[in-house]
Order: C-alpha cells, then structure tokens, then sequence
C-alpha cells in the first residue's frame, strides 16, 4: 500500500513539473520581441529627467562611444555603451560608474527608458 502511494506522489510531481515547463515555454513564446537596434539609438537625444539630461550614441573606429552633457556642460565623457536585446549598459569613461537601463520605446524622435528595476519611464527626444 505504502508502494502505491509513493507512485502515486512521484506521478504528481511529474505532472506538476510537466504544467509548469508547458506555463514557461508558452510564456517565452508569447513575450514580445525587442526590435531595438544598436543603429537606431546613434545621435543626439534631451531630455528634462532621467539620469542624463543631454546624451550621445556614437560609433569610433567601431568602438561605441557615449557622451553627455549636464546644463550644457560635459557630464560623461569618452564612457562606452552596449545593448542587448532591451538592455542598455552605460560606461563611464573612467570606469568608475555604470548605468542600465530598459528600453521600452525606440522611435526616430523619441526614445523611452527606464532605469532597471525601476517603473519610472523617461522620454528623450532626438537632437537633430
């Protein structure tokens, strides 16, 4: 009889386990795909919050570079920058801060983040 129950443990926890990979894959599926690229955040953007008030994606010699300014003044110099998927990493230049942030919207004026792990978005709008 003790057999019997054992089995019978053993064969909902398969069962659970099972549900819970079918939950997950269909999540996956389901979550939407970041279309934001690299190419498109390249120029100039402002914005009035967030941690940068003016800022700059550009490309040196291949290598992604990142500026910005606060009251018109360098903020961030020579830092670098990198995405993956949504993820934004910031550098500075001398190496002694980072930023990451979520991208939530990418358009050619707008560009719309939020500070990872955070709720508060930020707009920026393109400097032409």
């Amino acid at each position: 009889m003790a057999n019997l129950a054992s089995r019978s443990v053993r064969c909902a926890e398969r069962a659970a386990l099972v549900a819970a990979l079918l939950v997950a894959t269909a999540s996956a599926v389901a979550a939407p795909v970041c279309a934001v690229r690299a190419h498109d955040l390249l120029g100039s953007w402002q914005s009035g919050s967030g941690p940068f008030e003016q800022m700059a994606f550009s490309m040196d010699n291949g290598r992604p570079l990142f500026n910005s300014w606060l009251h018109d003044r360098p903020d961030v110099s020579g830092g670098s920058w990198q995405l993956t998927g949504c993820a934004l990493r910031i550098s500075s230049g001398r190496g002694d801060a980072q930023w990451n942030l979520e991208v939530a919207t990418l358009s050619a004026k707008r560009l719309t983040v939020r500070e990872r792990g955070q709720r508060k978005l930020t707009t920026y709008r393109r400097i032409p």
